[in-house]
């Protein structure tokens, strides 16, 4: 209860952690179960808070779909998360303003400053083609 207190974890994150304390799998899983059907855990309440989290520190789709393999998020629940709330995102004004931010400008003279936006974005979790549309 209080690892959930804190923060919304994933199913995986929360069996890791009680793994620490407890090598009895089948007790770990059965408290897992017991929270879910308490509504205490809840991997798409998770995942929706987590995307969030995610767009709100200007992090890429590429880099939110891989904070989410690392977390044990299910694909399937990962590919409903992004059709339901990246609708209305739009991610290359988004990459634009991480950018200009960064950067202070979107005109790049030099090519190692060229390469080194090119990295950032790639760091960030953008597309090739955003980062190029933008850069060049």
């Amino acid at each position: 209860m209080d690892l959930l207190a804190r923060r919304e974890q994933s199913s995986k994150e929360l069996f890791t952690k009680l793994k620490r304390r407890s090598e009895d799998e089948a007790l770990i899983n059965h408290v897992i179960k017991q929270l879910q059907q308490d509504a205490l855990q809840c991997d798409r309440r998770f995942s929706e808070s987590y995307f969030r989290s995610l767009v709100n520190r200007g992090i890429g789709p590429v880099r939110i779909r891989n904070e989410f393999r690392a977390k044990g998020v299910a694909q399937d629940l990962v590919d409903e998360i992004f059709d339901a709330m990246s609708g209305d995102i739009n991610w290359f004004d988004m990459a634009e303003a991480i950018v200009t931010k960064k950067f202070g400008t979107l005109e790049f003279s030099d090519e190692k400053e060229k390469a080194k936006c090119l990295r950032f974005l790639a760091y960030r979790g953008f597309s090739s083609d955003i980062a190029y549309e933008i850069i060049f």
